[in-house]
């Protein structure tokens, strides 16, 4: 789950520190380097030096990266789609064309 949230937080072309990702996950240090080296290893993030501080390690997404969550997210759309439009009633109706309506907006902010 830590490695498809860091997926997520790197989309849009974020750039982030090891540290970075260990704060917005909540996770120790150590952790956070095993979920980036997951992911450095699978070709969905890369990993370079800090160009401040040397020490330290960003991680980016790749376009695998950005091909993975591009799948995931409209699996999750065709999803919930299925189940907001397979009651059939007014109300999961309207549910339905405001999720869709949301995802759209979404889709046209993305970079």
């Amino acid at each position: 789950m830590a490695e498809l949230a860091s997926l997520y937080l790197l989309d849009g072309g974020s750039e982030l520190r090891i540290n970075e990702l260990a704060e917005h996950l909540a996770l120790s240090l150590p952790a956070a380097s095993r979920v980036g080296q997951s992911l450095v290893d699978r070709g969905f993030v890369t990993r370079k030096e800090d160009s401040v501080d040397r020490r330290a390690k960003v991680l980016a997404l790749t376009k695998r990266g950005t091909e993975v969550l591009d799948t995931m997210n409209a699996v999750v759309f065709e999803e919930v789609s299925g189940l907001l439009f397979a009651g059939d009633t007014p109300v999961t109706n309207r549910l339905g064309k405001a999720f869709a309506s949301l995802v759209a907006e979404g889709l046209a902010e993305k970079p």
